[in-house]
């Protein structure tokens, strides 16, 4: 569904990305003769494979992190040709080396080929090595392995024959393909081929492979493995010739951290009970240790994992009979004895594994061949596979459609489909989830069992014709389909409201984005949006005219809204020169119709809190706008970030409370009166909050260290600290929270703001956004919120949440500053047995088109209670004393500091919950640094004494 101005879910049927704790598989073609050689992982996680397409011509592959296609090359114009390796150069583009043959009247030649990032070919090379002596006929070359060079060239390996003998062939070029120089290794008595290409940290290059001796009167020829060394010029350093059985070859080869080379040999083809060995040699090529395979794998590519362990990929036989096998893939110990895991992956009827490579997040990318069928041709397809740190690939799918059952059956009848709404398949306390497309599909990928499945829609006016369901899938490759009816209880639209900008600047214009979306049943037919800005604001201009304007309030009319529908519009506004450098504005959006239709939700108090500056004081006011109070609650007034007071009240209905405080300085003030318990989420925040800044000149920064308690959805306010720079690329959350640690009280909603700019050369075609969500931070909750440009989300995966733009056109910030910039919102809360003192991490990567990601900063937030510093006064102490404690709470240490007077000698006592003195400790001056030491988790008093005399109390946490 796409919402203009604001957002799509979007819908993939295999849900998979290297981030998640699943890998997944992929055929790519059409079952025509097509396969995959070499592979490398993109910058933004994807994949880029190349091999041979339909048999004939050589082709790149590219897909996303998922395995999605996003494009697919085709190299034109030989009658014959393939890709075998690939490679990541530094323009983001990528180049192949493989083979190349024009017709079959015409010697093969060594290819090298070159895209740009979006796979258009650049340039094609050829290279051949001329036997001017040798018919012919017999002449070929053929390019094995490629890289870049650190001076942006480029170095082909592969091998070329005049005679029924291979050299080693290398061909090295500029970034343009043009030769530089070329290198032939051989002396016309062995077949050499060229398994791999290994970079040294010399600036050399390793070439490891092995090399048969033609011999008429022995069959299978003697073998040898070969290490060859070269410096960056192509001169050899050094060569070793090792002898293997008869008829081994050398499979696959890796260079370790400490120098070393894993050598995987295998016999030519698969042979039932034949042991492939690993053989390890030193840095220059001796052999230190041989061993037989501990698995009975047909051993191929050997990957030298970051942990120091080996990832092996082989060939088994999946049945009796022949040609009929499947990839594993194997992780040992370094020193080749110790199977840490094995895993089979049966896809298709017959697989075979090409290459091995490392992935970024220390899972594994595998390319290869499946076939589909026995019998020419086969149904043949590239292969691609991603597995996960285990090893582990998901080869079931469960998918279905959600639909609103509106003839209450709970059956599909053809009935509308709901969008977006998130799907939870949990197994042994593991969750994986999906987004219900466009079209209400959706789909994931999962291992084998049984999986209970629930289904999450867009408020409480909405369910399921069942609480849960069973999906079970028996075996590899199982399927599951699952239709969800989604029924609704209530007959009532739902509006939501959200404002926000990616900043503000003194002087300068900013852009606020106002998104609205009815979560209910039914449409609204009169739907409008308030906005009152702030004083320091001044409105320009609208993407949709306003209808009314009162002072600083502006009214904007929207018509009819149906269900599961979203827009967006946007106000451009000035800010004030007056206000002063990181002044806090605070604009707030309120919509209608704001009722819930609901009249039995909440029957008791409603409290509204508001607040004025007035002279030499700031007066708040307490309102409950409910029915009367049946026990009393606490408010607490903030100077800054201490607080100032506490005191119970109880309020009839319609009653008020009046609280008035002197002012002192340029402080903030805040006032937060508690609800009456089981307030409904519904109807807004547990806590009536407001908050005056700049009643005497402005102390800036404590505004948003405390939640703007806005509440339920028809109000949102979005408060914001002008700049005068700016960060590209972060990450915020809000409320920030108190002190070095964060705090929020444990049921807090938390605003995630993320914002990107395009600090490039070029223009940005597509921005997607990857958070890997806290594992704290409940997926049921996460609520898409504003954003500067339309987009996509999907949530999927183990807990991912993805924000795409498509075509955002995104100019670089040296062609337009201003619209080289974005933002995306989303809010979220924590699971609700999150305990005391856990801290909530979140970061995200931020992908410019196929560039590598930019990772964000990581937000803290600290789950805490009773964190906001007293201050503490004592009768008969002179005005101005208090006492603040930080952090509280706390885990191992506390500041106790008195303020306001000097202290020689003091005294710090402690006592537990129930009055027992549990420290007593002396401190010189007015600072005492508490340290835990043992304590128990929990609630505590204390009392100071300065110079013999009580100074005041006060209270502390401290975290279990």
């Amino acid at each position: 569904m796409k919402r203009k101005g604001l957002l799509t879910i979007v819908f993939t049927l295999a849900i998979a990305i290297s981030a998640t704790p699943q890998g997944w598989i992929k055929g790519l073609g059409n079952q025509d003769a097509t396969n995959g050689n070499g592979v490398v992982q993109t910058a933004d996680g994807g994949f880029a494979v190349t091999g041979q397409w339909a048999g004939a011509n050589p082709h790149i592959w590219r897909t996303d992190a998922d395995g999605n296609t996003l494009w697919h090359t085709v190299f034109p114009g030989p009658e014959y040709g393939h890709g075998n390796d690939i490679a990541l150069t530094s323009d983001g583009g990528f180049v192949l080396t493989g083979q190349h043959q024009p017709n079959f009247d015409e010697n093969p030649t060594l290819l090298l080929a070159k895209t740009d990032a979006a796979g258009n070919i650049l340039w094609q090379r050829e290279f051949f090595e001329d036997y001017p002596n040798v018919t012919d006929s017999i002449e070929y070359n053929i390019g094995k392995q490629v890289l870049e060079t650190p001076d942006g060239g480029l170095l082909a390996v592969g091998e070329t024959s005049g005679n029924w003998y291979n050299n080693i062939f290398i061909v090295r070029t500029d970034a343009d393909g043009n030769e530089l120089w070329r290198r032939v290794y051989g002396e016309d008595i062995l077949i050499n081929i060229v398994t791999e290409l290994m970079p040294l940290p010399t600036g050399g290059y390793a070439i490891a492979g092995y090399s048969m001796e033609p011999n008429p009167l022995i069959f299978p020829y003697p073998s040898n493995l070969f290490l060859l060394q070269i410096d960056e010029q192509g001169n050899e350093l050094d060569i070793k010739y090792h002898p293997l059985a008869s008829a081994e070859q050398v499979k696959g080869a890796t260079r370790a951290a400490d120098g070393s080379f894993y050598l995987t040999v295998s016999p030519a083809s698969f042979s039932p009970g034949a042991l492939s060995r690993i053989i390890k040699l030193d840095a220059g090529g001796n052999i230190l240790w041989e061993k037989s395979s501990p698995v009975d794998d047909h051993l191929l590519s050997i990957q030298a994992t970051p942990q120091g362990e080996l990832a092996v990929t082989g060939q088994q036989s999946r049945g009796p009979n022949d040609f009929e096998y499947l990839i594993t893939l194997v992780k040992l110990d370094a020193e080749a004895e110790n199977v840490a895991w094995r895993r089979e992956i049966p896809y298709g009827l017959d697989n075979y594994a090409n290459a091995l490579i490392n992935t970024a997040d220390g899972g594994y990318g595998i390319s290869g061949r499946v076939q589909y069928s026995s019998t020419w041709p086969y149904g043949q397809n590239a292969l691609l596979i991603k597995a996960n740190s285990e090893g582990y690939v998901y080869t079931c799918s469960l998918e279905g459609r959600v639909f609103l059952d509106e003839n209450q059956d709970c059956a599909d009848n053809g009935e509308l489909p709901l969008e977006g709404w998130l799907i939870t398949a949990t197994k042994a306390g593991e969750s994986l989830y999906a987004t219900s497309g466009p079209d209400g599909s959706y789909g994931m990928t999962l291992d084998t069992g049984a999986y209970t499945v629930t289904v999450t829609g867009p408020s409480v006016y909405w369910s399921s014709c069942q609480a849960s369901y069973t999906a079970t899938l028996p075996a590899p490759f199982s399927n599951e389909v699952l239709d969800i009816p989604a029924q609704a209880d209530v007959s009532c639209p739902l509006m939501e409201v959200d404002i926000s900008t990616s900043f503000l600047r003194r002087c300068f214009s900013s852009t606020y984005t106002v998104q609205y979306c009815n979560n209910g049943t039914t449409p609204t037919l009169d739907a409008s949006v308030e906005v009152t800005l702030d004083p320091f604001l001044s409105y320009n201009n609208s993407s949709i005219p306003f209808s009314q304007q009162d002072g600083q309030t502006y009214t904007f009319s929207l018509g009819m809204v149906d269900p599961n529908q979203c827009g967006s519009f946007y106000i451009n506004v000035d800010v004030s020169c007056d206000a002063e450098l990181g002044q806090t504005h605070c604009t707030e959006a309120r919509i209608f119709p704001d009722s819930t239709c609901l009249d039995t939700l909440w029957p008791g108090p409603v409290l509204l809190v508001s607040g004025q500056c007035s002279g030499d004081s700031v007066n708040f006011r307490i309102e409950n706008a409910g029915a009367a109070m049946d026990m009393q609650q606490h408010y607490i007034v903030t100077e800054d970030n201490i607080m100032l007071m506490e005191a119970p009240f109880q309020l009839g209905a319609g009653g008020v409370r009046q609280v008035s405080i002197p002012i002192a300085g340029n402080s903030t003030y805040r006032l937060e009166a508690e609800q009456a318990p089981g307030f409904p989420a519904l109807l807004g925040s547990p806590y009536a909050s407001a908050v005056l800044e700049g009643c005497n000149g402005v102390n800036p920064g404590f505004v948003t260290i405390f939640p703007n308690n806005d509440g339920g959805p028809f109000t949102d306010i979005d408060c914001r600290e002008n700049v005068g720079s700016y960060d590209p690329n972060d990450k915020q959350v809000f409320p920030r929270g108190y002190g070095e640690e964060n705090f929020v009280r444990p049921g807090t909603e938390l605003e995630y703001l993320i914002r990107f700019q395009n600090t490039g050369t070029d223009t940005a075609f597509t921005v997607v956004i990857r958070d890997t969500l806290s594992a704290l931070l409940d997926v049921k909750s996460i609520r898409p919120g504003a954003a500067s440009h339309d987009y996509s989300y999907r949530i999927y995966g183990g807990g991912i949440l993805e924000f795409r733009f498509d075509d955002i056109l995104l100019p670089d910030s040296t062609t337009n500053l201003e619209a080289s910039q974005g933002f995306v919102k989303f809010f979220a809360r924590h699971y609700p047995d999150a305990e005391l003192g856990s801290t909530i991490l979140n970061q995200a990567g931020i992908y410019f088109d196929f560039n590598e990601p930019v990772i964000t900063n990581t937000t803290l937030t600290t789950l805490g209670e009773n964190f906001i510093v007293s201050d503490i006064r004592e009768e008969g102490l002179p005005e101005g004393v208090r006492i603040e404690a930080y952090p509280n709470p706390f885990r191992e240490e506390c500041t106790i500091e008195v303020k306001g007077m000097e202290v020689g000698e003091g005294m710090f006592l402690l006592y537990d919950g129930q009055g027992r003195q549990v420290r007593q400790e002396a401190f010189r001056g007015p600072r005492l640094d508490f340290r835990r030491q043992g304590l128990p988790g929990g609630l505590y008093f204390f009392t100071i004494l300065a110079d013999g005399r009580p100074v005041g109390v006060g209270k502390a946490v401290i975290g279990r």
